[in-house]
């Protein structure tokens, strides 16, 4: 795990909430949803990519704030490969890119926004693991872990935070130095209140965190 060294105290609480949920175990589909799931105030939209169309909505999730839709912009879709089915090439040198548009509870008695990416991507010579965008920009990264699921795929997991709660953002993915495959997507948010404490930054990283394999990600 990745925990950035420059954010600030209130959000080492805020990514405490979020990443607590890497020690527990997958669910179907590469997805490992965060304890806050399903709470006040949150949304979650699961994208597998079954076939090349585009945009289209989540595969599945709850958002009763609006429709996610996501599009891909170039690309090229394949059935399979190594082992995952329904999967998106994002071409550096055609300038490929995804792109997640997200709504979202416009609440202005909560004073932040946390959002939890998740990435099933493929790590293989010739490939990169994706980068990701946000609009409105703004958004302070919090931390990530990257774990190796097969000889072919990782799962890497992210959060950030904004400094109020939006109505919508969108989420926009695009290839690292060389291409990158993309199998799946999954993207939790939650407007959340001013966090006060740091306990709980504090227990996650003493133990549970230990006590799952994992790769850190490439510089």
């Amino acid at each position: 795990m990745y925990l950035n060294p420059l954010m600030s105290a209130p959000a080492r609480v805020v990514v405490a909430a979020g990443v607590v949920l890497w020690a527990c175990g997958y669910t179907a589909g590469h997805d490992l949803p965060p304890d806050w799931r399903g709470g006040p105030d949150s949304t979650w939209q699961h994208w597998q990519f079954p076939d090349a169309g585009t945009p289209t909505g989540p595969d599945e999730g709850s958002n009763p704030y609006g429709d996610p839709v996501g599009t891909v912009n170039g690309g090229v879709w394949h059935e399979s490969s190594s082992g995952e089915t329904g999967l998106w090439r994002l071409r550096d040198s055609q300038g490929d890119n995804m792109s997640f548009d997200v709504p979202n509870a416009n609440n202005p008695a909560q004073s932040k926004k946390i959002v939890h990416i998740q990435i099933t991507w493929k790590d293989f010579d010739g490939f990169d693991r994706p980068v990701i965008d946000f609009v409105p920009s703004g958004w302070e990264f919090l931390g990530e872990v990257n774990t190796e699921i097969s000889a072919a795929w990782d799962h890497w997991a992210s959060d950030w935070l904004y400094p109020s709660c939006l109505g919508e953002e969108t989420i926009v993915i695009r290839p690292g130095e060389d291409d990158s495959w993309i199998d799946q997507v999954v993207i939790d948010s939650q407007c959340i209140p001013e966090p006060g404490s740091m306990t709980v930054l504090g227990l996650a990283a003493a133990g549970v965190f230990l006590a799952r394999p994992r790769r850190m990600p490439r510089p």
